[in-house]
């Protein structure tokens, strides 16, 4: 049997909640032959050496998706019905944009595979919303769930190809080879860090979804008050290359014994947030690696749902203000929401007080330092 699992709109966290997914998959059809559709380079690196696929496909984009779909990768997605034939396709885009299901649900109909199967968007959104999403170019189908998490969601679509599940849920987990633990030995070295010390990580972006940012003055103000509470305590500051602004600034405020992670690849990062004692960040993809890595993490959540994307481990918590305007993230439409009908903006994570946040971090620290 030829599977074909993929979103050419999910970013790396979103590929990390596939997961359990796929290994269920693998456990319950070993000679399965697995391919990864993936749009995000860095979930192409983490998955190239995943054992649970046979191979890992990357699209190619650089500009507005569509053409850039067509255009660029026209031979790539030709040559895949050409040589695969596959007998099963499922499109994972968990999503509340039609545009976003939509594009992936075209791209499985023109894979020819025998059997596709995905979602359809929550009832709750308009007629033509539902429709733009092209669901009934699926053969079977499973409406997307707000309140469950994305990773049992995912699991969930194995039962449309036959296969049941029966309450087993794989964890999440990451793959690094001895190279990328050289390289996060040799950076914590070169700054003077010792497996002694106490090790926090916090990832104070969210790549292109500045929404979803906490304030950095109040990362800075978390990073003093761990440190006042943790003498001696090493940061860590991580952050892709378009953020090296913000992890600067949160480092210039927090002063002490904060360190910026330079761009390295992305599963040397994984090496690294393995090897802190707890990691902080926003609703983004460092915190679904550092669910995945094992190492105990804080979700800082404001407009999107912590019961859909939230850190799936159980060393995890979720700190939210919860005002009954969150999430806002999760309404239908044909692109994601990105507007907030609060005054003053985007209060779930603005007023969110560094005290929430440095309340559980010390009990999460204390837990794993006693």
């Amino acid at each position: 049997m030829k599977v074909l699992i993929f979103s050419t709109t999910s970013g790396i966290g979103d590929m990390i909640m596939t997961i359990p997914m796929i290994k269920l998959l693998r456990r319950k059809i070993p000679h399965a032959y697995i391919v990864l559709g993936v749009l995000p380079e860095g979930a192409r690196q983490l998955f190239e050496v995943c054992p649970y696929v046979n191979e890992v496909r990357k699209v190619e984009t650089d500009g507005p998706i569509v053409p850039d779909l067509v255009l660029r990768n026209a031979w790539l997605l030709w040559r895949m019905i050409r040589d695969y034939k596959f007998d099963v396709c499922i499109p994972t885009s968990v999503s509340y944009a039609s545009f976003y299901m939509g594009i992936d649900n075209i791209i499985a109909r023109f894979m020819r595979a025998r059997l596709r199967v995905g979602y359809l968007l929550p009832s709750s959104g308009a007629f033509i919303w539902r429709l733009l999403g092209f669901s009934f170019l699926l053969h079977r189908k499973m409406r997307v769930d707000p309140s469950k998490h994305h990773v049992l969601q995912n699991i969930e679509l194995l039962r449309l190809i036959g296969l049941e599940n029966e309450g087993e849920v794989p964890e999440l987990e990451l793959w690094t080879t001895e190279e990328d633990e050289r390289r996060a030995d040799l950076f914590l070295e070169r700054h003077g860090i010792k497996p002694s010390d106490g090790l926090v990580g916090v990832h104070p972006g969210g790549n292109v979804w500045v929404m979803k940012r906490w304030p950095a003055r109040k990362f800075a103000a978390l990073i003093d008050g761990i440190r006042a509470e943790f003498p001696g305590t090493k940061f860590l500051i991580f952050g892709g290359p378009e953020e090296e602004g913000l992890k600067r600034r949160v480092a210039e405020m927090a002063g002490g014994d904060v360190i910026t992670v330079e761009a390295m690849p992305i599963r040397a990062t994984a090496a690294l947030i393995r090897k802190c004692h707890l990691f902080i960040a926003n609703d983004s993809a460092p915190m679904h690696m550092a669910a995945a890595v094992k190492t105990p993490v804080i979700g800082i959540f404001g407009p999107t749902n912590p019961r859909a994307t939230g850190p799936f481990s159980p060393k995890s918590a979720v700190v939210s203000l919860s005002l009954g305007c969150q999430p806002c993230y999760n309404k239908v439409g044909f692109f994601p929401n990105t507007r907030c009908a609060a005054e003053p903006q985007y209060r779930c994570l603005t007023q969110l007080p560094v005290s929430m946040v440095l309340e559980k971090a010390c009990q999460m620290l204390g837990e794993v330092r006693v």
